[in-house]
């Protein structure tokens, strides 16, 4: 029987299927014997697995081949478009799945849909790891949530890394971001002002806390110019309180640090001061932290949002577009 007997992985590599051995096929193969050779087609195996031993078998089947799979039947529809099947890939190929991404993937409407959003952009990005839309706009829904209620006002002020550190394409996502955010924030009826403060050694106030147009906010961004120089994230905090203690003392507060963090130990401890300063002065202050460029920081910008609550840490610190650091 030895003989006519097709070993389960190749039954179903042949079918078009990949997959590493399976324990638990072994085990059925040797108490039934009903896969043979001679006169058993591989499709016909497949169909004939229980749901069960199905579901042990797609965890090892590749996306593109989950989606073949998905096409061929109604049965193996359902089976390949598990949520639990394409949150796990994500898991595989992102790593530990964050509050962020599950966020996003309700925003998608599908693990499915956010997986191919993502490999999207992975494949735009090249070597830098950067948000997908949906993700994107999960993080612009996590600044919503600290706005002020209706009929109450909010002031979202970004404070912008223009250091040498930065490249052209990272100052370009940081603008970007700005823009999609207050987009996405008017979007959801929130009576928001915008302020814009690029720092470096100095600071530069680009946009003074106003009710904006998205046309004349999108044009002052694309025309900003990159400071170069140092990493002042102290100034840049300090520059936005000025901006802000002139507004309504009801007013919601939400300071968005958009940089790399790279600061020595003595402005990150100046930047942690100015911050806590910043919160003890005025109300309703929330600070976020997005990362952006090469060899990012993230402790001492966690550092800076914890003034604000160390349970807010994981929730406010977001990676929009980071690349590994250079390797000499």
């Amino acid at each position: 029987m030895a003989a006519s007997v097709m070993r389960p992985h190749r039954v179903l590599r042949s079918s078009g299927i990949l997959l590493r051995n399976n324990k638990r096929l072994c085990t059925i193969e040797e108490q039934t014997s009903v896969v043979k050779l001679a006169n058993t087609d591989a499709s016909a195996f497949v169909f004939n697995l229980p749901d069960e031993l199905l579901d042990d078998i797609l965890p090892h089947v590749d996306s593109v081949d989950l989606c073949s799979l998905s096409q061929v039947c109604s049965r193996l529809n359902k089976l390949a478009e598990a949520p639990s099947r394409w949150e796990g890939l994500c898991a595989a190929r992102w790593g530990p799945l964050t509050e962020l991404q599950h966020a996003a993937a309700a925003l998608a409407g599908s693990w499915k849909r956010l997986y191919r959003s993502k490999t999207e952009t992975d494949k735009k990005a090249e070597q830098a790891q950067n948000l997908c839309p949906y993700e994107v706009d999960a993080a612009v829904q996590r600044l919503g949530c600290c706005a002020a209620p209706a009929g109450q006002s909010t002031i979202a002020t970004f404070c912008i890394d223009g250091s040498g550190s930065m490249a052209s394409e990272d100052f370009k996502v940081m603008t970007s971001f700005i823009a999609t955010a207050m987009t996405g924030l008017l979007a959801m009826d929130i009576n928001c002002k915008v302020a814009v403060v690029q720092f470096s050694n100095d600071v530069r106030v680009e946009v003074a806390p106003q009710h904006m147009q998205l046309d004349e906010l999108k044009r002052q961004l694309d025309e900003m110019s990159r400071m170069n120089g140092g990493t002042n994230i102290a100034l840049a905090i300090k520059q936005a309180g000025q901006l802000l203690k002139n507004e309504d003392a009801d007013a919601a507060r939400i300071i968005v640090l958009l940089t790399d963090g790279r600061v020595d130990t003595f402005q990150g401890r100046e930047a942690v001061k100015m911050a806590e300063r910043l919160a003890d002065e005025q109300a309703n202050v929330s600070i976020f932290a997005l990362g952006v460029g090469r060899g990012v920081e993230k402790t001492e910008m966690q550092k800076i949002i914890g003034v604000c609550g160390a349970d807010k840490v994981a929730a406010r610190y977001i990676p929009l577009y980071t690349l590994d650091e250079a390797p000499w």
